[in-house]
């Protein structure tokens, strides 16, 4: 089976194939461009041992709840869900960073959703999981969560 990818980005994926090519491994890797919270749902009937979700922070729930219920994950599988601890380390607990370098890092543009929402919705969505008995959630915070 390949590795499936959703993108939303057509000049990312662009370059993400123009790499699988040059490092010959395009014939393992699909990707579909476009809204991944429609796409997720066409791949009905596969199931992946692995699933990364790693995207627009308040469709978390949408993508997690869509996994599962459409039983796209193997039992046993797993799902990584990327940047749910402290997201950039200061939106949920308040402190600031003392440190130029991470503090650039942490001040990403995010569209029209502020860092407060984001972290509002990470938190909403850790909730979430750690009630849903349909999984076993553990957590690795490393860096920017």
């Amino acid at each position: 089976m390949p590795v499936v990818g959703l993108d939303i980005s057509k000049e990312f994926t662009a370059i993400a194939r123009s790499n699988f090519e040059r490092a010959e491994v395009s014939d393992y890797i699909e990707i579909t461009v476009g809204d991944a919270r429609k796409n997720i749902a066409k791949l009905e009937g596969q199931q992946f041992e692995v699933v990364l979700i790693n995207a627009d922070k308040p469709s978390y729930k949408i993508y997690y709840d869509t996994i599962l219920e459409k039983n796209l994950l193997s039992k046993g599988g797993l799902i990584i869900i990327d940047n749910t601890a402290l997201w950039k380390g200061t939106e949920f607990f308040g402190k600031p960073v003392d440190n130029a370098e991470t503090e650039a890092i942490m001040n990403l543009s995010f569209g029209d959703i502020s860092k407060e929402q984001l972290g509002r919705a990470l938190h909403d969505f850790n909730e979430y999981i750690r009630k849903d008995p349909r999984t076993e959630v553990v957590m690795f915070p490393i860096f920017t969560g």
